[in-house]
């Protein structure tokens, strides 16, 4: 497929040929299998899952429209999650012996491959913008391991 993501399901992690091909290097690689990994450890599928699974036991026929309700309400604190992923995702990476700051430099070209939209876009999206991801990147390699990404 040409769309550049990675995911975890089912415990396994997939990765799409784009997302390899759009990797420079191991190290950024590293880093977005770290950040699938902490989306296993801290269960957030079956989070997603369970809730899907409520709105259908509660609004039946209904839940296609509630669900919808409780995304646009509920989807920018996912964006919390994916940020804690990317940090965590960084600490497997360091601590499996990769340069994490190589994560910054595969936001920052994200960014400039697909822009990160306007306010409300940036809002309701389940995920941070890449330009906001590159400087928590940053802050977090500077902050933790007394590492400048921007060297």
């Amino acid at each position: 497929t040409s769309i550049i993501n990675a995911f975890t399901l089912g415990g396994k992690i997939f990765v799409t040929k784009a997302m390899i091909e759009f990797c420079e290097n191991e190290d950024e690689l590293a880093c977005i299998i770290g950040h699938e990994i902490c989306h296993n450890e801290l269960g957030h599928l079956e989070r997603s899952l369970k809730k899907q699974q409520l709105m259908d036991n509660v609004f039946g026929e209904a839940s296609s429209l509630a669900s919808v309700v409780v995304k646009f309400f509920t989807d920018p604190f996912g964006q919390i999650d994916e940020a804690y992923c990317d940090m965590r995702g960084m600490d497997i990476a360091v601590a499996a012996g990769y340069r994490a700051c190589a994560f910054k430099n595969l936001w920052e070209r994200m960014e400039e491959e697909n822009g990160d939209g306007d306010f409300l876009t940036a809002f309701l999206s389940t995920h941070p913008n890449s330009g906001s991801r590159a400087k928590c990147v940053s802050n977090h390699m500077y902050k933790n391991y007394r590492r400048n990404c921007d060297q």
